[in-house]
């Protein structure tokens, strides 16, 4: 007899389909079990923890969901995705054709990825002004070198003009740039929005995984935070100082000891190399948070770090319908096997009874209503 559900079986990170995705394991038992007519897809693919294998993943996943759309036309087609998987799925349903062969998808314990665009003009003028600055402030070094000192000064004067004139330029191009770069990355990390009807998040009380990688969100993103105060400092405190380093820079050009010239008790040398340390010491917190990241998102471009704000959820954050997820008590299995690689909850939820009967339920339910309500999107 033909088959009336088709079920695409995704496994996570660090996976492939020797475990819960394999023949024998518990989750299919049970749901061949509670479902008739039921034949099992297994998708595989590298499990790399990186958002390129994820989203390369997920377009392999959507040719593997059409051509099973081919095979049995008249099923009823369902994924099961565990883990980073269930990215992989919802990345899958960019392909138009396969979010139509679809009728549901069931996730197990996935940390949902979310992106969200940083506030880029807050500190443009900041970044501006340092650019400009030290493309000034080169010019006059190699002059005073060489001891062209009217030259330099007339450099530094003819420079705070160009300055003036072309920060707001600089500042609305860095903007720009920085707002296509964000449609990027958003078009390339983003999931896209599934009706909450077609999608159903099943999770463990306690999940281990989910759990780490929110603190470890938070973990990372303090660098970011601190460096973006002190470029807010930076921000305040330079333009007040900036009369008195010019006349700093003024003063060495005639040959006046900086030691001489103090703005707000510091001296002209020790405040010069201060300003310049706060700006390498942003600069290093704020680029230094992409790399704190990897430790949960391997392989993430840096700039995507400081442009958005990354993370992962329980509920993806998308716009459209609201979700909700279904949490279960799931205790940790008896003894490490390969399955479930140790003692992890997060793994466990394959081999959970209740979160079997809630899955193979909702997959009756809503076939149900597929049939009932052919034309329903």
């Amino acid at each position: 007899m033909a088959a009336k559900f088709v079920v695409t079986l995704v496994h996570g990170t660090w996976a492939d389909t020797r475990g819960w995705v394999a023949p024998g394991s518990f989750l299919r038992r049970e749901l061949d079990r509670r479902l008739d007519h039921l034949t099992f897809r297994a998708f595989a693919w590298s499990g790399r923890n990186t958002h390129a294998a994820r989203t390369e993943a997920g377009a392999s996943l959507a040719q593997f969901i059409r051509d099973g759309h081919v095979r049995y036309p008249d099923a009823h087609h369902f994924v099961v995705a565990h883990s980073h998987g269930g990215n992989v799925a919802l990345y899958a349903m960019r392909d138009p054709a396969a979010r139509d062969a679809v009728t549901g998808i069931v996730t197990l314990g996935t940390p949902f990825i979310y992106t969200r665009c940083r506030d880029v003009a807050r500190h443009a003028h900041v970044f501006s002004w340092l650019m400009l600055g030290v493309a000034a402030l080169i010019p006059f070094v190699v002059l005073d070198a060489f001891d062209l000192t009217p030259v330099a000064f007339t450099w530094l004067g003819f420079a705070a003009f160009l300055m003036v004139e072309a920060e707001p330029r600089l500042r609305r191009w860095l903007i720009d740039t920085v707002v296509r770069e964000q449609a990027d990355i958003v078009a390339a990390f983003q999931p896209p929005s599934v009706e909450a009807s077609k999608l159903a998040i099943l999770c463990a009380q306690g999940d281990e995984i989910g759990g780490w990688l929110r603190t470890w969100d938070v973990v990372a993103r303090t660098p970011f935070v601190v460096g973006c105060v002190l470029v807010a400092l930076v921000g305040v405190v330079g333009p007040m100082n900036l009369p008195g380093l010019l006349d700093t820079l003024a003063r060495s050009t005639v040959h006046r000891p900086l030691d001489d010239i103090h703005i707000l008790g510091f001296d002209g040398w020790a405040l010069s190399v201060g300003i310049l340390v706060l700006c390498l010491v942003c600069g290093v917190l704020v680029m230094g948070s992409g790399v704190v990241r990897w430790a949960g998102y391997w392989g993430e471009p840096l700039l995507a770090n400081v442009l958005m704000e990354i993370g992962s959820d329980r509920i993806p954050r998308t716009s459209g319908d609201v979700h909700s997820a279904h949490t279960f008590d799931v205790a940790l299995p008896a003894r490490p096997t390969h399955r479930t690689h140790g003692h992890l909850r997060h793994t466990a939820i394959s081999e959970h009874a209740a979160v079997m009967s809630a899955l193979s339920d909702w997959i009756s339910g809503h076939r149900r209503c597929s049939d009932q309500s052919p034309d329903l999107e």
